[in-house]
């Protein structure tokens, strides 16, 4: 799988990881990319409109990677107006016709923040030194704006 995830601010901050094909091994860095819809109410005959949209993103941190490590983690101790971000990410296949890599999800989710933000360095491989784990969530009632396709945005 490849991955390109872009965060932006209101404010011009950027995060950027560009694992599109063809555009170099970051996704390689990219150990797991989650998207989940979560009802509040787990009850299924009283659906609760208290629905949260949450990414969850574990990139390997190393050298290549530690600016994009260090920008998310400026972002989760961060508590001003740039708190709130877009988050717009495309997953690609590699198994397309010709065996040409295609979009086969695309989402852009707005009023995302970080919810959770952890560096682990006790299991690490050796050519690694950390792995990252960046727990987003959707500002709440902004659910409805969660925007998904299986061709590009």
């Amino acid at each position: 799988m490849n991955y390109f995830i872009k965060v932006t601010s209101k404010s011009g901050i950027e995060i950027e990881i560009n694992g599109k094909p063809g555009d170099g091994k970051m996704s390689s860095f990219v150990k797991r990319v989650s998207i989940k819809i979560d009802t509040v109410q787990d009850n299924p005959e009283e659906k609760s409109t208290n629905v949260f949209n949450k990414v969850e993103l574990e990139l390997t941190i190393n050298n290549t990677t530690k600016e994009i490590c260090k920008k998310f983690m400026d972002w989760a101790l961060n508590t001003s107006e740039d708190v709130y971000r877009e988050v717009y990410m495309n997953i690609y296949d590699n198994t397309g016709e010709n065996n040409k890599a295609e979009v086969i999800r695309s989402f852009n989710l707005k009023d995302m923040f970080v919810e959770d933000c952890f560096e682990d360095y006790s299991k690490v491989d050796k050519n690694d030194t950390g792995l990252l784990t960046v727990k987003l969530i959707q500002q709440a009632e902004k659910h409805k704006e969660f925007i998904h396709d299986v061709n590009e945005l």
